[in-house]
């Protein structure tokens, strides 16, 4: 557009100039409506890739063991071959065929134990364990490392942050799930498109909220959770029961929206559960299991009339969701049913407001499906679109391939749009502004710390350099190291709160662990900067150690360092541990044990053989050594008629104990530290890169 500028004839006088301004001004227009369209094409995400899903005899699988075994065979046989000799497979899932359509919603049904989120769990490739058989391709393509930017995965449960705005949540959400290059100005305009989608505009700017903290409803939690897949403009989108926990009303509010997003061109696939009668007319394909088989897959209002034709019947208001799940439920007569949209007729058990049928398993239902047209199109409508892909796939010779017959297991990996810096920038930008909005964060952080402070300083004021201020001093530094280190507990509770929202984010490939990982690190690190500052201030001064500027940010050096390793294992024992309780046991174990060997209570000469690697790793001993060293070192203690040396204790220990002390120097105390702290860093990247609670 500056060539347009360029080429403004040049008139004389007012006549130049304004012809000049005017096409100024038209060229400027033109940007800012080019500039427009750009934006509501990007933002919005208008053009959808159709991406079809087809899968042939899919099947999935998990070890059991055999029954009758006795756990000595277990044993024995664990010993010469492995368990898996003694394991049988059990079929969750069981020769699926079918093909899903781009702007069909369909819907997953089934009694319980049916089988409708392993399905779910398959076609989406979150499965971590069992063996899955058959084809499934999308597009005719099997899953690849760029099926995240193409597919979403929405989970049952609302895991969010409460202290988030829902603009911001989905804000970030864009920032590092779209590509890096793009714009600002585009994601925020996705951003602004999906809330318009959602109907989220009258709750935008209103924080999430949570247990303590009152925020938007569940309807719009659940429109927000669905909101976190659309950033990247997904053309297959899978829900795992959204309407969970929601009325009716709310329900069906939500499922709109889910049927509005696959009318735009999209496969949706969603597990439902007792949906009512309304909420069930509006999918527009049925899948129906049984004890992972196969028992109806078509048109949604077939499925009544199908069922009817085998001789079910039911009140004529009753909701055909519920009648095809009693159906399947294979009793010959069960309690009158309905949706709440029926008339009652009384109690007297009339045959028509009974629903009744033949006593049937799922077997009969299976094979009754085997043999009807609808299978027969499913199975026809698969294989067509099985062998055209692998047709086009191989270059005309014909079918063949495309999935596989034995058992795989989902080794999806996952393309990342953004860096691993990137990443790291946006998450500690988000964990900031949550954090600023989180008292108990602060209160734990900063107001605590502070406290203990005073407390130690009211109680350590002033102290002397007789020999009972030298006392004094021992037991200052001990106490201040040992409670720095117990801080420990004041992480889980952010660590078991936030993993959930972390496990959601890692599965759909947000960003990388080390992203995450580093992230925590530098913002945990941060805190602890300023919270080691805000301890070590009245503490240093008030109880008057030693005095030298040197010696204060040693001091505060080594706080900072104790109270990063704190939180260095807090963070590995929170990845390690399913739960919180366990952690915390755990963490008290470790405190226990590292506490006895801190070189205060129990001299180096009496501690067992066996025990002295766990004497020598004591990062509490390590830092109450380098404390010791900064306020013994060069200053006498005692009185005129006895005086004590600090080199000397430094060199000999002090009444019996630490004797240990020259081991090691003031500043190979402190490389001691980082030592520990590198180990437990790495321990806690290790655990929360290849551990995984949520087994799938």
């Amino acid at each position: 557009m500056d060539d347009i500028e360029m080429e403004a004839p040049e008139l004389a006088g007012g006549a130049a100039s304004s012809a000049s301004d005017g096409l100024r001004e038209r060229s400027r227009s033109y940007r800012a409506a080019t500039d427009t369209r750009e934006l509501a094409a990007a933002g919005a995400g208008a053009e959808v890739n159709a991406v079809s899903i087809a899968f042939e005899g899919l099947s999935y699988s998990v070890p059991v063991d055999r029954g009758g075994v006795t756990k000595w065979e277990k044993a024995s046989a664990a010993l010469r071959c492995g368990s898996a000799s003694l394991q049988e497979e059990k079929f969750l899932i069981d020769q699926v065929t079918g093909t899903i359509k781009p702007g069909v919603l369909v819907a997953l049904m089934g009694p319980s134990g049916a089988g409708k989120s392993t399905l779910l769990d398959v076609l989406a490739g979150r499965k971590t364990v069992g063996n899955t058989y058959g084809k499934l391709l999308f597009n005719g393509r099997k899953r690849d490392n760029d099926f995240s930017t193409v597919g979403s995965y929405v989970e049952q449960a609302d895991i969010l942050v409460g202290t988030l705005t829902v603009r911001e949540i989905l804000a970030y959400a864009a920032r590092l799930r779209m590509k890096q290059s793009l714009p600002e100005a585009i994601k925020m305009a996705r951003v602004e498109t999906i809330i318009g989608w959602l109907g989220l505009q009258s709750c935008a700017d209103t924080k999430i909220g949570g247990t303590f903290e009152r925020g938007i409803s569940g309807g719009q939690a659940k429109r927000v959770n669905i909101g976190l897949e659309l950033v990247t403009n997904p053309s297959v989108l899978f829900l795992d029961e959204p309407t969970t926990g929601l009325d009716s009303a709310t329900a069906l509010d939500v499922i709109k929206v889910v049927r509005e997003l696959s009318s735009k061109g999209r496969s949706v696939v969603c597990t439902i559960h007792s949906p009512s009668r309304d909420v069930f007319n509006l999918f527009d394909r049925l899948l129906l299991l049984v004890r992972g088989k196969t028992v109806f897959f078509g048109p949604a209002r077939d499925a009544k009339p199908y069922f009817e034709a085998m001789g079910f019947r039911g009140p004529a208001k009753m909701n055909p969701a519920d009648f095809v799940i009693s159906a399947c439920s294979g009793a010959a007569a069960l309690p009158k049913a309905g949706d709440g949209d029926g008339d009652d007729d009384g109690e007297g058990g009339e045959a028509a407001d009974r629903f009744s049928g033949p006593t049937v398993d799922a077997e009969f239902l299976a094979t009754e499906f085997q043999k009807s047209s609808l299978q027969d199109a499913r199975a026809a409508s698969a294989f067509t679109a099985l062998r055209e892909s692998t047709y086009k796939r191989d270059g005309g010779n014909g079918p063949g391939g495309g999935g596989s017959e034995s058992p795989t297991k989902d080794v999806t990996k996952v393309t990342h749009a953004t860096s691993v810096w990137y990443s790291c920038y946006i998450l500690m930008l988000r964990q900031v502004r949550a954090h600023s909005r989180d008292s108990s964060y602060w209160s734990t952080r900063l107001v605590q710390t502070t406290i203990m402070a005073l407390i130690f300083w009211s109680i350590y004021a002033n102290l002397g350099r007789d020999s009972e201020g030298l006392q004094s001093r021992v037991n200052l530094l001990f106490f201040i190291v040992a409670l720095t280190g117990m801080g420990s507990f004041k992480y889980l509770a952010e660590l078991f709160t936030g993993r959930p929202f972390f496990m959601r984010e890692k599965n759909a490939g947000n960003y990388k662990v080390s992203a995450y990982f580093l992230s925590v690190w530098i913002v945990e690190g941060c805190m602890n900067v300023v919270s080691a500052l805000l301890f070590s201030i009245p503490v240093y001064f008030g109880c008057d150690l030693t005095h030298g500027f040197d010696r204060f940010l040693f001091f505060w050096l080594v706080m900072f360092l104790v109270s990063e390793i704190s939180a260095a294992y807090a963070q590995a024992l929170a990845a390690l541990c399913p739960s919180l309780e366990t952690a915390a046991a755990f963490i008290g174990v470790i405190i226990s044990i590292f506490l006895v060997f801190s070189g205060y209570l129990i001299s180096y000469e009496n501690v067992p053989t066996f025990w002295i690697p766990f004497y020598l790793a004591s990062f509490f001993r390590t830092g109450f050594y380098a404390l010791m060293y900064n306020e013994l070192e060069g200053q006498m203690y005692g009185s005129a008629a006895e005086p004590i040396p600090g080199d000397l204790i430094l060199q000999h220990g002090y009444q019996g104990r630490f004797s240990d002390l020259s081991q090691l120097t003031q500043w190979e105390y402190v490389a001691a530290l980082v030592g520990v702290l590198v180990f437990f860093r790495i321990f806690g990247f290790l655990a929360i890169s290849f551990t995984d609670h949520a087994k799938r």
